[in-house]
């Protein structure tokens, strides 16, 4: 026999040789039967080169965002074909995220454009149109992830086409910036997902508007491309921040702060959510592992939102504001 074949290391040099630990080592192998070790005379798991390499690919791929519940009945040649399209080579570009692409409308649309301008940012101006109006928007819809609109005074009929371009597509997004407007068609345009900032608004509000806007393009291409979440999950949209608001200061019948306690879990999933997709698109050396950061951070919070809304329904809670 030879030394390559006689060869068999102990749990702990296979965690070091793998960068797993002995922990996930064992559940891999008790609980999923990814590998198969040997025992010596005394009991004690033996681990050969091929057991190292196999234990060594699983990780590679659990870190690139699979799930060992897949893996583990796996082949050696389909470990390697999974590799070969989830690898390094392969990771960057896989793991990239569509940039937000938006448009300024109206009069002031100039001006407002020049103020979203400067900086690393995860959106993309695509189009400027100073004589746009709501008609002509709802007419020829334009071709971006998100309207800025600014309109000095919001009419009935304005509305009506406002919300239409909601309704014709769900997932384009609308920020309004206005000037004078009831505060029932306001509420409606809010009710409806519309972003809602009086004018002459700043450039920081301007900005965290498109921020909430990014993160929620960014995370529902992130989910899109995440494994095993279920067609109904994937069909819910996630909360607004005023819902989640809104929730937030609502009392309910239950004996304790759970609400209240998801909403701040929620809320600080979402801060966490930002600050990795920020790393990302700041192209920094380890965006990758950024990116798996990100998407296993959606995942979680899918997990709780999916939680808040069992809890709402049990209430009956109304959160149309």
């Amino acid at each position: 026999m030879s030394e390559a074949k006689s060869m068999s290391y102990g749990i702990g040099t296979a965690a070091r040789l793998t960068g797993l630990t002995t922990h996930t080592i064992r559940a891999w192998e008790g609980r999923y039967q990814a590998i198969a070790a040997t025992r010596d005379a005394a009991g004690r798991r033996r681990y050969s080169p091929a057991d190292v390499e196999r234990l060594t690919k699983l990780k590679q791929l659990t870190d690139l965002g699979e799930r060992i519940g897949g893996l583990a009945g796996l082949s050696p040649a389909a470990l390697d074909e999974r590799l070969a399209v989830l690898g390094p080579g392969n990771q960057l570009a896989i793991a990239a995220l569509p940039e937000l692409q938006f448009g300024v409308y109206g009069p002031g649309a100039e001006a407002l454009a020049a103020g979203l301008a400067g900086g690393v940012r995860p959106w993309k101006l695509a189009d400027t149109q100073t004589s746009a109006t709501p008609a002509s928007l709802l007419a020829s819809p334009p071709q971006v992830d998100c309207l800025v609109v600014e309109l000095a005074s919001v009419a009935p009929a304005a509305v009506e086409a406002l919300a239409s371009l909601r309704r014709d597509a769900s997932d384009r997004a609308l920020i309004l910036v206005y000037g004078f407007a009831r505060d029932q068609d306001l509420q409606r345009l809010a009710r409806d997902g519309t972003i809602i900032l009086q004018a002459p608004a700043r450039a920081a509000d301007l900005k965290r508007a498109l921020e909430e806007v990014t993160q929620q393009h960014l995370a529902g291409a992130a989910l899109a491309q995440i494994l095993e979440v279920s067609d109904a999950s994937a069909e819910r949209p996630r909360f607004t921040t005023a819902e989640l608001t809104r929730i937030g200061a609502i009392s309910t019948s239950i004996d304790c702060e759970c609400p209240h306690h998801l909403v701040t879990l929620i809320s600080n999933l979402r801060a966490f959510e930002r600050y990795s997709a920020d790393c990302t698109n700041r192209n920094v050396p380890d965006a990758a592992m950024h990116e798996y950061l990100y998407r296993e951070t959606i995942r979680a919070n899918l997990i709780m939102e999916n939680a808040l809304r069992q809890l709402i329904d049990y209430e009956g809670i109304d959160i149309s504001g």
